[in-house]
């Protein structure tokens, strides 16, 4: 198995901003030295949920303290960012990084309406710019005197330089959360990134894409490749004994969910936060819906069952809702010394 962090920092408050950059670099390079395989970076602006806000221009300050760990998206929220310049940027950071660079691409939250409104993007390109957008990116990495039209951009140019230092570009993964998702990546045999859960619901996503490939034709050995290449996300925290580590868990959980769900209650219209939608994006998810938490035996035994389920690779969050940085340091040197040995 492979263990990522994905890097979600939410920040409580403004005056948390900065001190939530610095430990966020702490926690990276402590990640590298306790044996992680990647950290990804997640995008999201305006509320909070994200400290550092732009994962792009962050990601050369994580490619400048580290040396070997690889530095993944997710996701990039793709109708927020113009292809050809996010092209140049990325080119820079696989530079920076010789290399270690994934470049993890979606459409963003369908729930904050507010980032689009504040970027000036509608929702609807957050949902249809995706093909396009990874389509004049390879274009960009890949071919000179570039031309492109097409339904949400139009471009001209010579070449992007620098050009990448991963031939023929750096790896391309995207989100994917709904059932139309899976099934429209499984239909192309493509590995993606994606929310974790309990066993179950591993079960069913894998069978699912595995169902579509097949009937796309593919063969056992390159469906079974793709979905070696597949990560699940799921918070994670390991601490001396269950009962603290609940504890801990719990109360950050909630603080977290709560702070989501007031931010898209306040920065989202009434008419949304009053639909069906709306109200099925304010529900809080809870610990039983697959945290991991526990001792570091507890904490074995529920990644082996996702394991057995048919996880490859996890995508762990170790900070829940600002959780106190000695308590993220401790799940990681917890994980790195006892856990992560244990399955790889």
């Amino acid at each position: 198995m492979k263990f990522g962090n994905w890097i979600f920092p939410i920040s409580l408050a403004e005056d948390y901003d900065g001190k939530l950059i610095h430990e966020v670099l702490c926690e990276i390079k402590l990640c590298e030295e306790n044996g992680f395989h990647s950290v990804w970076l997640n995008e999201h602006h305006f509320d909070g949920t994200s400290a550092f806000a732009d994962p792009v221009t962050f990601s050369a300050a994580v490619a400048m303290c580290t040396k070997n760990i690889k530095i993944g998206f997710a996701v990039l929220e793709i109708a927020l960012h113009n292809p050809v310049r996010l092209a140049a940027q990325c080119s820079l950071i696989d530079h920076l990084t010789k290399g270690r660079l994934i470049v993890g691409l979606g459409r963003g939250s369908i729930a904050n309406h507010y980032e689009y409104d504040g970027f000036d993007v509608s929702m609807d390109m957050g949902a249809g710019a995706l093909e396009e957008a990874e389509e004049l990116l390879i274009k960009c990495w890949t071919e000179k005197d570039v031309t492109h039209s097409g339904k949400y951009w139009n471009t001209k140019f010579p070449a992007i330089r620098p050009v990448t230092y991963s031939v023929p570009h750096p790896p391309i993964m995207r989100s994917a959360i709904s059932e139309r998702s899976i099934s429209n990546l499984a239909s192309l045999c493509r590995p993606f990134l994606t929310a974790g859960g309990k066993p179950a619901d591993i079960i069913r996503k894998l069978t699912l894409y595995k169902e579509h490939a097949t009937k796309s034709g593919y063969t056992d050995s390159e469906i079974q490749s793709a979905v070696n290449d597949i990560w699940f996300t799921s918070d994670i925290l390991v601490a001396d004994s269950t009962n603290e580590a609940e504890k801990i868990a719990r109360e950050h959980l909630e603080i977290e969910q709560k702070f989501i769900s007031d931010a898209r209650i306040k920065l989202n219209s009434s008419e949304w936060v009053n639909s069906k939608e709306g109200q099925g994006h304010l529900k809080h998810e809870t610990l039983e819906d697959g945290f991991i938490f526990g001792s570091v035996g507890k904490v074995k035994d529920q990644i082996n069952d996702l394991r057995q389920a048919g996880v490859n690779n996890l995508m762990l969050k170790v900070n829940t809702g600002q959780m106190d940085y000695r308590v993220v340091e401790k799940t990681i040197r917890l994980l790195g010394d006892e856990v992560i040995p244990f399955f790889t």
